[in-house]
Formats: structure tokens, sequence, C-alpha cells
């Protein structure tokens, strides 16, 4: 592992190339998530690894077989949360198509429900790659589902995010009838947007 940590931030000299060329990987910390107290303070559009696919063989046969596309869903949702949100600082919330509203819901889900941690907190500080898989794809159900609401012209649907909020707290052994609780919900929402 090499840290690096260059004068303004600039990771475009030499000894940071260097070492960014060694490990192949950069976890970039971003101040601005560390003052607003989002933890693990890694910024998720700066940081990438060289990895990826040497990893995802094995992601598929340890964790699930759609891990390496679920991974890519989440990130291109951040990603365009980034974009969208330059529109927002222009035109505001409400402007926004019900899709690009959906995205910023989604993503905000997964920085505050998934990406962030709470180190003080006995289940929340350390959470296992099988229970990361299980929320994830619960996030992304949820993203389908109301994408397809969206897509067929019904009503967007207020979904009380609490219960996935809460699931980052649950205990490993309770996870799995709570998040199927959860998925049935989701499920009916194709009804209810009629």
């Amino acid at each position: 592992m090499g840290a690096v940590s260059p004068s303004s931030g600039d990771i475009s000299e030499p000894v940071s190339q260097n070492t960014l060329r060694i490990t192949k990987v950069l976890w970039a910390l971003d101040s601005s998530l560390a003052n607003s107290r989002h933890f693990p303070a890694i910024n998720w559009i700066n940081s990438y690894s060289l990895y990826i696919n040497q990893l995802d063989i094995w992601y598929k046969r340890n964790v699930g077989n759609d891990w390496p596309v679920l991974r890519n869903k989440i990130m291109e949702i951040l990603q365009k949360e980034d974009e969208i949100n330059e529109i927002v600082q222009l035109v505001g919330y409400e402007s926004l198509p019900e899709g690009d509203k959906l995205i910023l819901d989604i993503a905000k889900i997964i920085r505050e429900d998934f990406l962030q941690q709470n180190a003080f907190d006995e289940v929340d500080q350390y959470s296992s790659i099988d229970r990361q898989y299980k929320i994830l794809s619960l996030i992304n159900k949820l993203y389908s589902v109301e994408d397809k609401l969206i897509k067929s012209n019904k009503k967007l649907t207020d979904i009380n995010t609490d219960d996935i909020k809460k699931e980052r707290y649950t205990k490993e052994d309770k996870l799995d009838q709570k998040l199927e609780k959860i998925s049935k919900m989701i499920m009916e929402l194709l009804n209810y947007g009629n």
C-alpha cells in the first residue's frame, strides 16, 4: 500500500503518479466528505482499482454471479448523480424530470445507507461481503422497480426508505428475513403506481 499526500491535492505530480503505477489502486480521500461527517471519506468517483477484472472472477464465484453488473450499475448511478447535481444548482430539484429525481434519491440511499459507516456501532462498523451484496441488490431492485414505473408513465411512489436505512444496523442472522419483507414491499409498488 502506498500513501501519498501531495501538496494542494495534485496527484499529477511524479511521486503520486509513480505510486499509482505500482499500486494500481487509488482511494481518494475527500475533505468535503470528512467535513460533512461521511466516513469513510473515500470519494467514490475519483477512486479506482485496476484489479477489477481479476476480482470479478472471485466475486462471481464467492458472492454472486451478478456482482460485477450490480457494482457497475451502482457506480453509474453515483456518476449520474454527480452530473445531475450541477443541473440542480441551476434549475432546482423540483424542475428535474422524474428519472433524474429517481437517480438523486437512489444515489442518496447508496451514499447514506450503504457507503457511509458508523465505526462506533457494533453492527455497522464491519459489513461482510455477503451483507453488502444483499443490501446492494435490494437498493438496485428499488431502483429498477421505480424506473419501470417512470418508463410506463405511472406515478413515482414516495418510498419510505427508513426500512432500508435500518438494515445497516440489523445483525446478520436477522438480515435475510427483513430484506425479504422489504423486497416484497418493493415489488408491490409495481401494482401501486397505477
